[in-house]
């Protein structure tokens, strides 16, 4: 089973730390998606996040952070995408208008945990987990890289068309579905319970 998610940590500029202040999971679709895809399905969540903890927390200085070199060419191409990453793209480039994207490698990213499948003990005793990657708040050294852009545009190029427009809905109709289910269930109650008083007054008379 594959999940991604995100996480989100406060950072003091006065003490050179920070603080872990949220983090959000999910379980990847049981329809595959493709590497690239649950990237850019965690940088949503991230942006999610990050508008979510704006509102609340009033920051101002935002930055995020990806290990996902293709999800970062796509958020900085003017080219056009499949619809399945254009739409999440759209979403993202949104959401987070007025923060900075950057790199980081896989080792330094603590939401890579979430991938693994890691008790609650290890995720408590994890220094990465719980006051972020060193190598992002002390800024030694340059995490920005970059590859050729074609590389990012090529990489969904023999996917199909159908079975990504599927996927691009699941993440959205999940609540819907389970709000539906509750209904049927709860009218299914409903006549069950109707039938049996029904049939018992008749029994009755």
């Amino acid at each position: 089973m594959k999940a991604y998610g995100a996480v989100a940590y406060m950072y003091l500029s006065k003490g050179h730390s920070a603080a872990l202040v949220m983090a959000k999971t999910r379980v990847a679709p049981v329809k595959k998606l493709t590497l690239p895809q649950l990237e850019l399905m965690a940088a949503v969540i991230g942006a999610r996040l990050t508008q979510h903890l704006k509102s609340t927390l009033e920051c101002t200085d935002v930055t995020l952070w990806s290990d996902s070199q293709i999800v970062l060419q796509w958020l900085n191409t003017s080219k056009p995408l499949k619809r399945f990453v254009s739409n999440r793209i759209k979403e993202i480039n949104e959401l987070t208008e007025e923060c900075k994207w950057k790199y980081c490698p896989t080792n330094c990213n603590p939401a890579d945990l979430l991938t693994r499948g890691i008790t609650t003990k290890q995720f408590m005793e994890s220094v990465l987990w719980k006051t972020g990657p060193t190598c992002l708040i002390q800024n030694s050294t340059n995490l920005e890289t970059h590859i050729p852009i074609n590389t990012a545009l090529s990489v969904l190029a023999d996917d199909n068309e159908e079975t990504l427009d599927e996927e691009s809905n699941t993440d959205k109709n999940d609540d819907l579905h389970f709000r539906i289910d509750k209904i049927i269930n709860a009218y299914r109650y409903i006549i069950t319970n109707f039938q049996q008083l029904f049939q018992n007054k008749l029994i009755k008379i």
